[in-house]
């Protein structure tokens, strides 16, 4: 039997024998489609633009970025490293 992983972009169940997927410092996140991967990888880049842009706001903005931790986070830290 297999070992499943979920993908985190439509919740199925995968094969850690996918083609489609990610490592970073060890971490594999899996994908049952390359449409499933290029929507993580989109939406980790925009969330990368969302915190720079943030880092250069005014303090005084109200830019706001994702909670330590949340999804968006992970993506983003997923692509500056």
């Amino acid at each position: 039997m297999s070992q499943m992983k979920k993908d985190p972009i439509c919740g199925m169940d995968v094969e850690i024998t996918v083609p489609h997927k990610i490592e970073n410092e060890g971490n594999i996140t899996y994908f049952c489609s390359e449409g499933c991967l290029d929507k993580f990888e989109k939406a980790a880049l925009k969330a990368k633009d969302e915190y720079a842009s943030c880092d250069d706001a005014d303090p005084q903005s109200n830019c706001e970025k994702a909670p330590q931790g949340s999804s968006v986070d992970l993506q983003y830290q997923k692509m500056v490293k």
